[in-house]
């Protein structure tokens, strides 16, 4: 009378975990996408050479400032992770992993753009670069000094080595879309 004499979850096998393999790059399909990015966008190409050589995440790469490039020792330090986070988890941040709150570029957002520590404290390392990385960065820091003063007053200097030509923060998302760009044009 309304009553389950048994439960239908005994009868049932639960669920096996599926694990699906993550796609990756060979050395070689790597070389080759860098070898064709060089030509079609310079700054597209440091950005993933960056990952590549640092096992980066793409926040700790946008979020990489010109204080942790160390060029006379041929080295940077990932100690800074650029990440949106909503207004409500902003209090619980602790405020010892903020390095800074970009401003708002619309009032209505209920999200933030920071720069804080990493992840954890292990992921916190100091890469030392290759020869042609080296170079590259040096040509970013180039052309972000030419931008700084080109624009004058209306540069924001965040001290950002991965920013828009005003000097602005590139989020995360928007260089994951960039370089999803790229690889569609180059499905090879």
């Amino acid at each position: 009378d309304g009553i389950v004499q048994e439960s239908p979850f005994m009868r049932v096998d639960k669920p096996k975990a599926k694990n699906k393999k993550r796609a990756y790059w060979t050395l070689k399909m790597t070389r080759k996408a860098l070898a064709a990015m060089k030509h079609d966008d310079s700054f597209l190409h440091t950005a993933v050479h960056l990952t590549f050589i640092c096992t980066g995440r793409n926040g700790e790469v946008v979020g990489l400032t010109w204080d942790c490039v160390d060029f006379e020792r041929g080295c940077i330090k990932i100690e800074k992770t650029l990440q949106r986070i909503g207004e409500d988890e902003f209090p619980i941040l602790p405020k010892n992993e903020l390095f800074f709150v970009f401003p708002k570029k619309v009032s209505s957002s209920k999200s933030l753009l920071v720069l804080k520590s990493t992840k954890t404290d292990e992921s916190v390392r100091e890469i030392y670069l290759t020869k042609e990385l080296t170079r590259e960065l040096e040509t970013r820091w180039q052309i972000v000094q030419r931008e700084k003063e080109y624009l004058g007053s209306e540069y924001n200097n965040y001290n950002l080595v991965f920013c828009l030509e005003n000097g602005d923060p590139i989020e995360p998302k928007l260089m994951v879309k960039k370089f999803q760009k790229w690889q569609n044009r180059h499905p090879e």
